[in-house]
């Protein structure tokens, strides 16, 4: 017998008498309920940070996108698909409502709403004045709580 199959052999007993010993180590039935057993707290409060950091990543697809369409390097449909995702991404992003970028985040997802994946509808312009008027609200808001967005530009250069 070869070296490799020993150590599969050993391998297979420890992993084997491992099962066994987790089988037989409890009698209590497995429905009973555990009374050291704590509730974890749980918060629905997102941070100001979260959404920002998140939105960054929006913007991220969007500028590199552009780049690679005013370059040249993809097409029309290819860059229409792009804010088309740019767009579901903004929508799963979470925020706290009644706060600045809260209502900031409404506002720039009723300007880029989002289309179920597969359905080719009209993108929105992340060129047009509206988009950026929302944009601009959405970083003056993460500014005043403290929180940057970022983007990060690979393509071009």
């Amino acid at each position: 017998m070869n070296r490799k199959i020993r150590v599969l052999h050993v391998v297979g007993i420890a992993v084997a008498a491992q099962l066994l010993v987790g089988c037989a180590g409890s009698s209590a039935p497995a429905s009973e309920p555990s009374s050291t057993a704590t509730p974890t707290p749980t918060s629905s409060a997102v941070s100001a940070t979260e959404s920002c950091d998140q939105f960054g990543d929006v913007l991220t697809v969007l500028q590199n996108a552009r780049t690679s369409f005013r370059e040249g390097r993809t097409s029309q449909q290819e860059y229409s698909g792009a804010t088309r995702l740019a767009a579901r991404i903004l929508s799963r992003i979470p925020s706290e409502p009644g706060t600045a970028v809260g209502n900031a985040l409404t506002e720039l997802q009723s300007v880029a709403p989002a289309a179920a994946v597969g359905v080719v509808a009209t993108s929105f312009d992340p060129d047009g004045p509206e988009w950026n008027a929302a944009t601009d609200k959405f970083t003056a808001a993460c500014k005043s709580e403290g929180a940057e967005v970022g983007v990060s530009a690979w393509t071009g250069g």
